[in-house]
């Protein structure tokens, strides 16, 4: 008998909006729409630029795979994730949510880790570009996969951006599949959207076989 409609495995992302008026956005020099992975002090100093304008930060809890079980829960569903997080205020706050979603993580807080988080500028014609820290997000790995909440799931969901991590990542694509062929859990796999990478191109990988 299953237990969660779906289990999502991927990036634990806190987003961070900030809404900007076109002229604001212009001074960045950003490709509108982009996502695009960098440093803490990066995202740091887009604090720093527009913390003295009265702009007010809200924060959601988010990530690819994750927005769509926090959906499904919303839409009456349930749902399982399997994610990192650390112990400061934004996995605090990603935990948090999640259990009032009733979103099962298990115990994905990692102590004295920093959580993943992504700047969500909004400008006017309701357009987002992202500029993304992955943090201890990356540090998923085949030991964080619980083979109970799979096993209980009707699907397994993961998210391609993990695929670009083949130190950790992919090891825990690998398990996590061998564990849903083992227990009869149905896999779907979001094929992610483009990313400008700030980073060297990982290597390539060998193809998993569903």
């Amino acid at each position: 008998m299953t237990r969660y409609d779906v289990c999502g495995l991927g990036n634990a992302i806190v987003d961070i909006f900030l809404e900007l008026d076109d002229a604001e956005f212009a001074s960045l020099g950003f490709e509108r729409g982009t996502m695009r992975l960098v440093t803490p002090e990066e995202q740091h100093q887009l604090f720093v630029r527009f913390s003295d304008r009265g702009h007010d930060l809200r924060l959601v809890s988010g990530g690819s795979v994750a927005n769509s079980v926090i959906a499904l829960s919303q839409l009456g569903g349930t749902g399982a994730f399997i994610g990192c997080v650390g112990d400061d205020r934004y996995g605090l706050h990603y935990a948090e949510e999640f259990s009032d979603l009733r979103i099962h993580m298990g115990n994905p807080i990692i102590v004295g880790q920093t959580t993943g988080t992504s700047v969500v500028l909004i400008t006017p014609d309701a357009e987002r570009t992202m500029r993304t820290c992955l943090a201890v997000s990356s540090h998923l790995s085949d030991r964080h996969v619980d083979e109970d909440r799979i096993r209980q799931a009707t699907w397994l969901f993961i998210e391609g951006y993990v695929f670009a991590n083949p130190e950790t990542g992919q090891h825990a694509i690998r398990r996590a599949i061998e564990v849903a062929k083992k227990h009869g859990t149905k896999i779907a796999i979001t094929c992610s959207v483009p990313v400008r990478l700030r980073f060297k191109p990982c290597e390539p990988w060998s193809p998993i076989v569903l």
